[in-house]
């Protein structure tokens, strides 16, 4: 079996009652912190730990419990698939920091409900604009040195995974990254427990971390490798995190953390004594970084339709082509694969694996000309398969063949070549919701701990994608389309696979683990379509990974019966610690999901490893229960959500202009430039910045609406009621939420009277109660209860910059669950409310006839962007009602 280093875990949130755990400003956030005491209580999930489970209202699986826990809180509260995806990839950018992050890249596969279309976000990094073919050649004319390449700034590509989540987003998703980027931000700054992985990956690279100071400082605290139940926090992160959600993408791309990046990927900050290879991004290479939508590459298998990702990755193209050889293997012995013993399939798979990649190898690339179309034609996987042999292994390297479109019953073999360097770290996810999208992405850094350079005061690490380019050409004389260039993006083996049955979500998979990503990918789909294993097991079973050379067998396979047949036909087998770290989401067309995943075993460090007798009997798990699933409890089916609008939350930012004096709302005080500095970026007509006067209007407002029922609602069930979406009386949980929203902007009151110079008050209204005050010890406490800074040592610069996400969250999400609550009222308040989501309109006249105000003050911009959402015929009418 798999070492037990971290498990997966599933849950149904509906059921569990989990929704909301982690989601930053979320009622269930703020339950969470009351009940720790002190700074930065760690982030923890609450799903529980099994291999496999079956539910609906959608579901999530990845390599990390919080990572998936933030996906099924995002499908609870009405996200779709693509919200789900991002949000849950933010996260691993924290937890899973030396495998996926902001500094890197990947690939995004979509599934629409809507339109039954499978989409691609090609997210991969790009090589400066001044890279050749001879770029990773010495002065004599030979290759440099592998690892020393990895580690420094000529390894770094132009990271894409920021720009594929703002893509998907816009494209596929509901919510923007404001909110997305949110509950990765809350992880990031409150921390999350160390496990064994963690620890280990960490131990593992400690040496090469060590050459960087901030990556040092970051993740060797004290100089070692943070133990099993330490608690990891990156306040760096947390407010790159910030910034990118309040100053959108380009802070990254064009602003000061892209500034940063091309700082130090040109001339990496070393230790004293340590010299490394610069790099040559520019920013201009940055700039100009876009993150592609594609088609993708397809392939009919068993009647199923296999969609994958297309290039510059060359994994959706080398797995068709072995399913496509698995079916010409079928027709040329005239015994099905489902019908073979377990040595016989597994020779198999082989036989196909390393015929895919010795075409793989010589025609894939990000070059133009890629003959895709027929390295995926069953015509050219046809005249390949001639070489087949039952009872013997073909001689590895296998040539590769000429998918030209002109095939013979035998094609004849080309040159052989070996196989190329390459990494093994990754990460994946799967998402699917209820509404029938399916996301299937999977992103990376590449080596584990990418560059080992961590952008200084940002938190995040830079990849080494650049590593995955071809050095020198594989075979001399032959063309190769994976040699460095200017702008190019570096072949990839990551495949995000989603298979569809009859135009409908059948399943999603996929994996890490670098070229091994392939044969994974391949290996589960063949043992759960053609070896009948329960989805579980076929994530489960023992691994055979060839790629044209030494086959990879982990899990003891090659030491058993099977791997010893497998010899004796000529398979040159070693035996590997693990190959791949595979989760999976089966789609069961009812209204229900399974969702699968295996242990984590990444190898990184010492320590031994329980190994199974060999390969699994049809229908038995050997890995231990899997870690990092879970779904979102059944609601009502649509196509697809809309994007709510919250109160006051405009769609866009505008531009960051820094506010002076004479902004200043009535009965705000001037701001001065330390204050401003920290606000850049704030929306003009927010509640941030809209002035003390309105904003306690507007939470005396909401206030009263959250203290009274809803229509229908008794007052016991209202109080008691702490399920997702609803809410308590003035003694419930909103109760408390709001009084910590209330301290929050007491607290930027008292700053921006140190900011402006004048005396602090020794006391600020109450929300709660008219007339009523609430007094320095009261504030204080609420805020150390539920914030991870003291106020009191932070100071006014360092903790205006901290409140100002924090109170937007708090009051985004007040926001929303006000406007549930007042479209169950009558009169204006219900107007408001429902003109503000632009829903029945036709009740606007008879209302506007009542003589009657909206129930809080609105700006000139509020009212205009309201009302650029009404119908032609009702813009006037609102105009007039809104502004009277």
């Amino acid at each position: 079996m798999r070492a037990s280093l971290r498990y997966l875990a599933l849950g149904l949130a509906g059921a569990l009652g989990v929704s909301g755990t982690v989601l930053g400003g979320s009622a269930a956030v703020a339950h969470q912190d009351r009940q720790h005491e002190g700074r930065g209580s760690p982030v923890t999930a609450e799903l529980p730990k099994v291999p496999t489970m079956t539910g609906g209202g959608g579901a999530v699986s990845s390599v990390d419990p919080l990572a998936s826990q933030v996906g099924i809180d995002v499908l609870e509260r009405g996200g779709n698939a693509a919200d789900a995806a991002v949000a849950a990839a933010a996260t691993l950018g924290v937890t899973e920091p030396y495998s996926a992050g902001i500094g890197g890249g990947g690939f995004f596969v979509h599934y629409d409900a809507a339109t039954g279309e499978v989409r691609t976000i090609d997210g991969r990094e790009t090589a400066p604009a001044t890279y050749t073919e001879d770029e990773f050649l010495g002065e004599d004319g030979e290759p440099l040195d592998f690892a020393t390449v990895v580690s420094s700034g000529a390894s770094v590509g132009v990271p894409g995974t920021l720009a594929t989540w703002e893509t998907a987003a816009e494209e596929f998703g509901t919510m923007d990254l404001h909110r997305l980027l949110r509950p990765a931000e809350r992880i990031a700054a409150r921390g999350f427990t160390v496990d064994e992985n963690f620890s280990e990956q960490t131990a593992a690279n400690a040496e090469r971390f060590r050459k960087f100071p901030a990556t040092a400082a970051l993740f060797l605290r004290e100089g070692e490798a943070p133990a099993v139940g330490d608690v990891f926090r990156n306040p760096d992160l947390a407010r790159t995190y910030r910034t990118i959600r309040h100053e959108g993408t380009g802070a990254f791309y064009d602003g000061s953390i892209g500034a940063a990046i091309v700082d130090e990927s040109r001339a990496p900050t070393t230790a004293e004594g340590v010299a490394v290879l610069p790099g040559e991004m520019t920013r201009e290479d940055l700039g100009s970084y876009e993150a592609l939508l594609k088609d993708p590459v397809s392939t009919e298998y068993r009647g199923l339709e296999v969609y994958g990702m297309g290039l510059p990755s060359s994994g959706g193209i080398t797995v068709a082509e072995t399913l496509n050889l698995l079916e010409a293997y079928d027709e040329r012995t005239g015994t099905a694969l489902a019908d073979v013993p377990e040595t016989q399939y597994l020779h198999r798979f082989s036989e196909a694996t390393a015929t895919a990649f010795a075409d793989r190898n010589r025609w894939i690339g990000d070059v133009a000309g890629v003959p895709v179309a027929e390295l995926t034609s069953q015509e050219f996987a046809d005249e390949r398969a001639c070489l087949f042999e039952e009872g013997t292994a073909q001689p590895r390297p296998i040539a590769f063949g000429e998918p030209d479109g002109d095939y013979a019953a035998c094609g004849t073999g080309q040159a052989r070549q070996p196989e190329p360097v390459g990494g093994v770290s990754t990460t994946h996810l799967n998402v699917a919701d209820r509404w029938g999208n399916v996301v299937s992405y999977t992103l990376t850094i590449e080596q584990t701990g990418g560059s080992g350079i961590t952008v200084p005061g940002h938190g995040f690490l830079l990849n080494n994608e650049l590593t995955d380019f071809n050095f020198a050409p594989l075979t001399e004389g032959v063309p190769d389309p994976n040699l460095p260039g200017p702008g190019k993006r570096p072949r990839s083996s990551m495949s995000p696979t989603i298979v569809l049955r009859d135009g409908e979500p059948w399943m999603s998979v996929g994996t890490p683990g670098g070229a091994t990503i392939i044969t994974t990918v391949a290996q589960i789909l063949t043992g759960h379509i053609d070896r009948d294993l329960a989805l579980v097991d076929a994530v489960a079973a023992p691994r055979l990974s060839s790629r044209n050379g030494t086959e990879g067998a982990d899990l003891g396979l090659a030491g058993s019966p099977t791997g010893a047949q497998l010899r004796e036909l000529g398979h040159e087998l070693e035996d590997v610690r693990w190959i791949g770290n595979a989760s999976a989401i089966r789609v069961l067309g009812d209204g229900r999901f399974v969702a699968a995943a295996e242990t984590e075993s990444r190898g990184c460090g010492p320590g031994p490893v329980r190994r199974g007798p060999g390969p699994v009997p049809r229908g038995r798990v050997v890995r231990a229960p899997a870690r990092g699933l879970g779904w979102a409890g059944s609601r009502d089916r649509r196509a697809r959500p809309t994007q709510e609008q919250h109160v006051f939350s405009h769609p866009a930012p505008e531009p960051a202009e820094p506010a002076g004096p004479s902004a200043a709302a009535p009965g705000e005080p001037a701001l001065d430039g330390r204050w401003r500095a920290a606000t850049a970026g704030w929306r003009p007509s927010s509640i941030r910045s809209a002035g003390a006067e309105r904003v306690w209007a507007w939470v005396r407002h909401a206030w009263e609406a959250l203290a009274a029922p809803a229509a229908g609602d008794d007052d016991e069930a209202v109080a008691g009621d702490d399920a997702p979406g609803r809410s308590g009386t003035g003694s419930g949980r909103r109760a408390d939420d709001l009084l910590t929203v209330a301290a929050l902007l007491a607290l930027q009151e008292r700053f921006l009277a140190v900011a402006a110079g004048e005396p602090v008050p020794a006391e600020v209204p109450d929300p709660r109660r008219e007339g009523a005050t609430l007094g320095e010890d009261e504030v204080l406490a609420v805020v150390r209860r539920t914030w991870e800074i003291d106020p009191a040592e932070a100071g006014a610069d360092g903790f205006a910059a901290e409140l100002s996400g924090f109170l937007q969250d708090h009051l985004d999400e007040l926001a929303e669950e006000v406007r549930e609550r007042l479209v169950d009222r009558r009169g204006p308040t219900q107007l408001f409310a429902e003109l503000w989501s632009l829903e029945h309109v036709d009740e606007l006249e008879p209302a506007a006839e009542q003589d009657a105000a909206p129930p809080f003050p609105l700006s000139t911009d509020d009212i205009a962007w309201i009302v650029s959402g009404v119908p032609g015929p009702e813009k006037h009418t609102a105009w007039e009602w809104l502004t009277r």
